[in-house]
């Protein structure tokens, strides 16, 4: 496994510095690339498959073969040490996550720049516009074609697909900042405790963090996530009704509505969040406490401005930003200088290299990623993200890059 991994990181490094790019990034399998040129990301990226293809790799424990995913995207970010940042950076992410081992996904960014100036056979296939798991703007996908690329793949692993069960609402902003705050709470919510609570005062971003998580933790398995905004509830006896009615649990005549829930969720999996409780706690935490104890397999992710305070609460504090995070995007109308990125698994960028605008402490770059990722056949599909990624994936799993 160390001697395929060695040989598909060299792979994945040569294609990229032969098309003129450069990775400032490699994570496990995962590569993160820049490009001047979005047209040579591409180039990469379709080298790079047809590379994987032909490479005499290892055996494999049970056998199916090493695949790449790549994603390519083109936009706006923050250089910083060597290493990017940014929304865009983000979003390629995102992107990488909800593709296939094989697949070179383009985003409508990357693809206008593409426009006119697409490698010698290669076609981008329309895929239609999908929500991914960032909960920002539908993107507009595209999936690179031709010589030497597979076609038959699955539907995107995005928000629109039916095997995700979920009522998540997309948002008019992006997720900025908080990078370490979610990899905590993902940890928290996926591995160590069914029942977190995300405690910090009114307006510092609670709901828009555990929407965050909610997201990631959709992966098509369980009965689905489910969003309840206890906000609109004026009465501590409606919130059981509004989590019955979220989840379409019927009222049962004489019988408490809160029975009739913790019934019905049984043992299924599923993830509840219950958004805004400080004003109905008493009732919130009755119903966490019920859940906790009837519900063996279901998980409560709730925001307050206080803790539930019941057995087996895990209580996350949320402070203020202190300082604007390092992937807030620039300034609008701030001066820009192109650059490109692209791995395995993301977005080509395009653009030709000018001397950069020095802002303290970072600088501000125009730039396009491209991201490729894999995933050993033995590995759970948990996609990596960053500009550009790659990672060996066996078919039909996710990988990914971002940050």
């Amino acid at each position: 496994m160390a001697e395929a991994s060695a040989r598909h990181n060299r792979m994945v490094r040569e294609q990229i510095e032969v098309a003129g790019g450069r990775v400032f990034k490699t994570v496990g399998e995962a590569s993160r690339a820049v490009f001047a040129d979005t047209s040579a990301a591409l180039a990469a990226a379709v080298a790079i498959q047809r590379a994987a293809d032909t490479e005499p790799w290892p055996p494999w424990p049970p056998g199916p073969p090493i695949k790449v995913c790549i994603a390519l995207h083109a936009g706006a970010c923050a250089e910083r040490d060597g290493d990017y940042f940014g929304p865009v950076v983000n979003r390629v992410a995102r992107l990488l996550a909800a593709g296939h081992g094989g697949q070179v996904l383009v985003s409508g960014a990357a693809s206008e720049l593409l426009d006119g100036r697409l490698p010698g056979g290669i076609g981008l296939r329309d895929l239609g516009e999908h929500h991914l798991k960032d909960l920002g703007h539908a993107e507009r996908v595209f999936q690179a074609t031709g010589p030497g690329l597979d076609r038959g793949f699955g539907p995107l692993r995005s928000l629109d697909d039916p095997a995700l069960r979920h009522n998540l609402p997309s948002q008019a902003t992006s997720f900025v900042g908080r990078a370490a705050e979610l990899a905590e709470l993902r940890s928290l919510v996926l591995r160590e405790s069914r029942l977190v609570t995300i405690v910090g005062p009114g307006g510092i971003g609670k709901s828009r963090l555990a929407l965050q998580v909610a997201a990631e933790a959709l992966d098509g398995a369980g009965d689905g996530v489910w969003l309840v905004e206890l906000a609109p509830v004026g009465e501590p006896e409606l919130v059981a009704r509004t989590v019955a009615a979220v989840l379409q649990v019927r009222e049962e005549q004489g019988r408490p509505m809160l029975d009739s829930l913790v019934d019905a969720i049984g043992g299924r999996y599923l993830l509840v969040v219950l958004d805004n409780a400080e004003h109905v706690l008493g009732a919130a935490a009755k119903l966490a406490d019920a859940m906790m104890r009837c519900c063996p397999r279901a998980c409560l992710l709730v925001t307050s401005r206080e803790p539930l305070g019941i057995s087996g609460e895990h209580v996350f504090r949320v402070s203020p930003l202190a300082v604007p995070p390092a992937d807030l995007p620039p300034p609008a109308g701030w001066p820009l200088s192109s650059r490109c990125s692209c791995s395995p698994s993301a977005p080509p960028c395009t653009g030709k290299a000018s001397p950069s605008t020095r802002v303290t402490p970072r600088r501000w770059r125009q730039s396009a990623s491209a991201w490729t990722g894999s995933r050993w056949p033995s590995s759970s599909p948990r996609p990596g993200w960053v500009r550009c990624r790659c990672r060996r994936s066996a078919p039909g799993s996710i990988s990914g890059s971002g940050c």
